[in-house]
């Protein structure tokens, strides 16, 4: 958009994403990020390092979900890139679900895809073994300096002199073990040196364990033969660069998924990360781990002593949004502006949202859209209904699942009961013989005085009656303030709904309570010992319901998937040809036959590789009745797998998110061959108009499913009953789903960045 071409009072195109997604590869320049005093701070480290060679630094970055810890380890990566170029090498990890063996793998399967690097860096000892072989010699003078610089390779220098290429390989190995510390590392390291042995190496790098001609050689045992060892083999990985003519940037992002309040890691392990991070200081390295924050909790003092600066990410304020707004609109719309927004509503989305990046970010997509519609303004009250209906409504139903999943573990029953004295309740659930209860309000996001009022007048009664206790669930955003009000009259504090935590929280004070009221039967042992005979016998019944149902979804699933497939392929093929139809005559059309560009297929090709995991299961079904060793690890995890209740849910959100994404390439195929351009190669208004059509349709029914229930699944057929390698459990990991919810959260955009990039992002 240009000046001569300014945009309408509202844009054909929403300026905000629908979804706030790090993506590691699409965080740059074109990213708008506000300069929030946790970026200033991230970035004044990063520059302090690159100021200081030799200086090693480790950034701990923590804030709860959605601030935007990922957005700054990303952003920082950019930074790096732009002012240091390849002077700084990078790698991106997520941190999986499970151990430090399963970090290591992460970390070293990255390192894998960068072999040149260690390559490198084992070359550079050889060109200095090489040189220092030469002595002083005036004759070799220029070689030995075009070796020390990194102009010669050592390889071609001893083959074209004729030098004794065994002892100086020897000689590469000693100081290898010398730099390393480990008598394994320096002789495999070695070994990329000669001929046919570098699979066989990168095999044992990654965590498998060493084939046979490293076993001759002296390297009996796996990297990943504990966590100690694995940390101790990352931490050899960032030494092995000290003093290299690079200097080495690792990130880990979400490191609670290893270290917590609940996964505190005890003696070796403590010591091993001390020397991990010790091992990066040492080696001139920039590491930056990102978490939430109780991960810096599980860690020993001595292991926090080791991390050179820390920074907190903190909600972001109305005149931080009021800039992000702006430079929004600036980036995509050509124009300076917060209209539709004001700043008091700005206020009011930031006191809604908690100041949370993530929802601040999904409120101004949704409400540019409905201000749009509307021809208006955003108003407060168009705020509190687009939160009420977009921003937490999804919540309500998983809410309500995990509650039920809770109180099925724990053997209560929770008949329907719309009243108690009066109040309309979600659970009403006895206990005991003496007339206890608990009862469940769950109500969404408290947004306004009168939700508050009501709420805490509900509770006030229900509290009225004896041998009654309440639980308050928070489907979305409860302020400080309400919150306060709220405790003072519960006498506890409401449970927010976290898809991540929220199970936990739940049962933790349901426990609590349900104790609480068992006291009420101390003085009648029979009666206590009846009531908790029933729970039991509940909870079996319960379990043996769940298996039986999850048997009958599972083999209903394997038998009749590949027809619904079918069916639904069928269906689409004749969707074709009714939507079908020639290209506007008024412009060239922009792909023939609606072949999807090259750059736009392969983002879909690696959202539906991801969707994979169902195949992957029935693979591993198939496996089972295998006459191997690989059939008995197979049962054993399909085992694990089915005893879980989510595991028929999560299988199916797969299934559901593969077909959706499946029809949204589609619909993008589709559009291509009837898109056409002006004379200036810019779209048309009315298909770019149909472009974002879709774009928005499939992110309202993306947001309709549990993505993050393919991360569930996805970790549970990642790691078996143990963690040793071996071939099934190394071909489950090499295809495992990675931070599914936030790839497919940021699907649309990704696409819609290739797709518009075909046509400069103009209009006519």
């Amino acid at each position: 958009m240009t000046d001569r071409h300014p945009p309408p009072r509202f844009s054909d195109i929403n300026p905000f994403p629908p979804a706030a997604v790090a993506q590691v590869s699409h965080i740059g320049a074109e990213t708008v990020t506000i300069a929030t005093t946790a970026i200033r701070q991230g970035v004044a480290e990063l520059d302090d390092y690159l100021g200081s060679p030799g200086t090693g630094r480790v950034l701990a970055i923590v804030g709860n979900y959605g601030t935007g810890k990922s957005h700054l380890a990303v952003y920082l990566r950019h930074i790096a890139r732009e002012r240091a170029g390849d002077t700084v090498q990078q790698l991106f990890v997520n941190a999986p679900y499970g151990n430090f063996v399963s970090l290591y793998r992460a970390f070293a399967k990255e390192l894998d895809g960068r072999r040149e690097l260690v390559m490198a860096r084992v070359r550079e000892f050889y060109a200095e073994v090489v040189a220092d072989s030469m002595g002083g010699s005036d004759l070799h003078a220029e070689i030995a300096s075009s070796l020390r610089a990194g102009r010669a390779d050592p390889v071609a220098v001893v083959e074209a002199l004729g030098l004794p290429e065994s002892g100086l390989i020897e000689q590469v190995q000693e100081r290898l073990r010398d730099i390393t510390e480990n008598k394994a590392f320096g002789t495999a390291l070695t070994l990329l040196l000669r001929h046919g042995f570098e699979d066989a190496v990168w095999e044992w790098l990654v965590g498998n364990g060493p084939a046979e001609n490293l076993r001759e050689r002296g390297i009996a045992d796996p990297t990943t033969l504990s966590e100690r060892s694995a940390l101790d083999a990352m931490s050899v990985l960032a030494v092995l660069f000290r003093g290299s003519r690079f200097r080495f940037m690792v990130v880990i992002d979400e490191l609670d998924h290893l270290l917590s309040a609940s996964s505190r890691p005890q003696g070796e392990v403590q010591i091993a990360l001390k020397q991990l991070l010790e091992g990066f200081l040492s080696a001139g390295a920039f590491l930056v781990l990102a978490g939430l924050p109780d991960f810096l909790d599980s860690l020993h003092r001595d292991v926090r002593a080791r991390i050179t600066r820390q920074v907190t990410m903190a909600p972001l304020t109305a005149q931080d949004t009021v800039s992000y707004i702006r430079a929004r609109q600036q980036r995509e719309l050509g124009t300076d502006r917060l209209f539709p927004f004001s700043e008091g509503v700005v206020s009011y989305i930031v006191d809604i949202s908690g100041g949370s990046p993530r929802d601040v970010i999904r409120l101004c997509y949704q409400l540019y859209g409905r201000a749009a519609e509307q021809d208006s303004a955003v108003t407060d009250a168009m705020v509190r209904a687009v939160a009420r209906e977009v921003f937490y409504g999804p919540n309500a139903e998983a809410t309500h699942r995990d509650i039920k999943r809770t109180l099925t573990a724990h053997g209560l029953a929770h008949p329907t009961r719309n009243y108690v004295d009066g109040v309309p309740v979600d659970y009403w659930i006895p206990i005991g013989s003496r007339g206890g209860a608990i009862t469940v309000l769950v109500r969404d996001a408290v947004l306004d005085e009168s939700q508050l009022s009501t709420l805490i007048t509900y509770v006030s009664q229900l509290r009225r009656s004896p041998n009654q206790e309440v639980l308050v669930v928070i489907g979305g955003y409860l302020s400080p303030e309400y919150s306060d009000r709220l405790r003072a009259v519960l006498q506890r504090d409401p449970i927010i709904y976290e898809q991540r935590g929220f199970a936990a929280d739940f049962d933790a004070a349901l426990t609590g309570v349900e104790r609480k009221l068992d006291r009420l039967d101390a003085d009648d042992p029979a009666a206590a010992l009846l009531a908790r005979l029933e729970r039991l016998g509940q909870q079996q019944s319960n379990t043996l319901d769940i298996v039986l149902d999850l048997a009958g979804r599972v083999e209903s699933l394997a038998t009749s998937s590949d027809q619904r497939i079918a069916e639904l392929s069928r269906q689409f093929e004749t969707a074709t040809l009714l939507i079908g139809g020639p290209s506007d005559p008024g412009g060239a059309p922009a792909t023939p036959g609606g072949q999807l560009p090259e750059r736009v297929a392969a983002v879909f090709d690696d959202a539906l590789t991801t969707l994979s995991l169902d195949t992957r299961l029935s693979t591993l079904f198939r496996r089972m009745f295998d006459d191997s060793a690989d059939a008995a690890s197979a049962r054993r995890l399909v085992t694990a797998t089915l005893q879980q209740q989510r595991a028929h849910t999560a299988t199916g959100v797969v299934t559901l998110l593969r077909l959706l994404t499946e029809s949204f390439r589609r619909a993008v195929s589709d559009w291509y061959a009837t898109a056409a351009t002006d004379e200036r190669g810019q779209l048309l208004t009315r298909h770019r108009q149909r472009f974002e059509a879709i774009i928005r349709i499939f992110d309202t029914f993306r947001g309709s499913l549990y993505v993050y229930e393919a991360n569930w699944l996805a970790d549970q057929l990642a790691g078996g009953e143990d963690d040793r390698p071996g071939p099934l459990d190394d071909s489950i990991r090499a295809g495992r789903i990675r931070q599914g919810q936030d790839e497919l959260g940021g699907l649309s955009e990704r696409v819609r960045t290739e797709v518009l990039s075909d046509f400069g992002g103009g209009l006519d």
